[in-house]
């Protein structure tokens, strides 16, 4: 990763190692303003959603900056969160959402 000048190409190889690391289908790094986030990276399963944007009220990364931890949902499409309604025909089941932190400050959540 050393070697990678683009932002978006790092982002994008830590979601694929993030979701290698857990075995997941899919992967994405949010950046957050004041009343949204913005999916700035995203591989597999998420991968459609990438450059969406979706209202921070409700979503499981709101609840992870107010915890600063890792916070989940067993099943994010029954849940009905933020993301599922700017995403639609992305079907998610389990999803962890973990602070990423550098220098004491949250820069987004993956």
């Amino acid at each position: 990763m050393a070697e990678v000048a683009d932002t978006e190409e790092l982002l994008t190889i830590l979601c694929e190692a993030a979701a290698s690391q857990c075995n997941a289908p899919g992967s994405a790094v949010v950046k957050a303003g004041d009343e949204f986030g913005d999916i700035v990276a995203a591989c597999g399963l998420l991968g459609p959603a990438l450059r969406k944007q979706f209202p921070l009220r409700g979503s499981l990364f709101r609840d992870m900056v107010a915890t600063r931890d890792v916070v989940g949902v067993d099943d994010l499409t029954a849940a009905a969160r933020p993301l599922t309604r700017v995403a639609p025909d992305i079907h998610v089941g389990p999803l962890l959402v973990a602070p990423l932190i550098a220098h004491d400050s949250m820069i987004g959540g993956l």
